[in-house]
């Protein structure tokens, strides 16, 4: 297997998106080490053959099966007519236009209103757009801002709503004519009342799809929805459709090996024959030994003494401090998700904040 098949087979490996960091730490355990303008090339060539996807800032995740494509919520001749109307009458404001039935009918087969117009503009506008709508479409038609009855108009046959723009929604410009981005529909209909027919059980039905069949850029999503206040909310949605990473085959013979004790040269600086040492109360820094300085005589003797790779698991996710390439080589080892390993998730300390803080302010760096 050449450098190229090795990146895309542990990126394929992994259950959830990779970084380059990561990447090269799998690499590096594998005993294959990379310049990091050869693995930025090769992943560009894995993009290109649609082999991968990129699905945030720097982070890659293999393509299995249909190659997912990006969603675009096109062009809509009522939008287009709108954007027309409102472009004469507001010739300095910027509108997001889009028809939600001909997004949302493409995520679930529910039923959905015949056609809801979405028309976001600064909220200092929105007023003045409502009327302006109203005086050409008449009252039956024209639903907002948002205070007023959007449960209605979100029932109705046929209906415009006219929200506030959110400054640095995920939105892409299509023709002169601003259009969603699927990110920030998938968090609108978390919070926008403009879509309270959809059940929570239909809203997670479409993220699912929508993660399934599209490519979704996650860490503009969850920016997104940080800005809305629903991140909590996103984050648990998607810990919901989290699968169980996969495990690497090594080690899995562990109990057809000789016995292996555990080697007393991991604690030399403990006294091994004392009695106050306990096995079971130091299986905590004997992983991290194992991990930092042991071989594969080490890891079977690991997982014989602590019963298996499961217990082993648990032991490894309470390591406080260990180096980032020897923490990612347990994960695929022994199937722990990067959000359950503590050695990768401390908080940093005030300290450290407060000198990074002087020291970035000092001008130092820049020396």
């Amino acid at each position: 297997m050449d450098k190229k098949e090795q990146i895309y087979d542990i990126i394929a490996g992994a259950d959830g998106p990779l970084d380059k960091k990561e990447i090269a730490a799998g690499l590096e355990s594998r005993g294959t080490v990379v310049s990091g303008p050869y693995l930025s090339l090769v992943l560009h060539e894995l993009l290109e053959d649609s082999s991968l996807e990129r699905v945030g800032r720097g982070r890659y995740r293999a393509v299995t099966g249909i190659p997912r494509e990006i969603f675009g919520t096109g062009h809509d001749q009522a939008a287009d007519y709108l954007h027309g109307i409102l472009r004469k009458g507001f010739p300095a404001e910027s509108f997001c236009i889009w028809n939600s039935r001909a997004v949302l009918s493409r995520l679930i087969d529910v039923i959905i209103p015949e056609k809801t117009m979405i028309i976001e503009c600064s909220r200092a506008s929105a007023d003045a757009v409502w009327k302006y709508l109203v005086a050409r479409s008449g009252p039956d038609v024209v639903y907002g801002p948002p205070d007023r009855t959007l449960q209605q108009a979100a029932a109705s046959k046929e209906s415009i709503i006219i929200l506030p723009f959110i400054s640095g929604s995920p939105v892409r410009v299509s023709g002169g004519l601003v259009l969603p981005r699927l990110e920030k529909v998938l968090v609108d209909l978390l919070c926008c009342s403009a879509f309270s027919y959809l059940t929570p059980e239909n809203v997670r039905l479409i993220w699912r799809n929508a993660f399934s069949d599209f490519i979704v850029n996650e860490s503009a999503l969850l920016r997104y929805a940080a800005r809305r206040s629903r991140e909590a909310q996103a984050r648990e949605i998607l810990d919901g459709m989290r699968i169980r990473p996969k495990r690497l085959s090594l080690f899995d013979d562990w109990l057809s090996q000789p016995h292996y004790d555990i080697p007393r040269w991991l604690l030399w600086d403990y006294d091994v024959n004392a009695s106050y040492i306990n096995w079971d109360n130091m299986k905590t820094l004997i992983a991290e030994r194992v991990m930092t300085r042991g071989g594969n005589n080490e890891w079977y003797a690991l997982l014989q003494n602590y019963g298996g790779k499961d217990n082993v698991a648990e032991i490894v996710k309470q390591i406080i401090r260990i180096g980032p390439a020897q923490a990612r080589f347990g994960m695929q080892v022994l199937g722990i998700d990067k959000i359950d390993m503590l050695c990768l998730n401390r908080p940093v300390p005030e300290w450290r904040k407060e000198n990074e803080d002087i020291y970035r302010n000092s001008g130092f760096h820049n020396l």
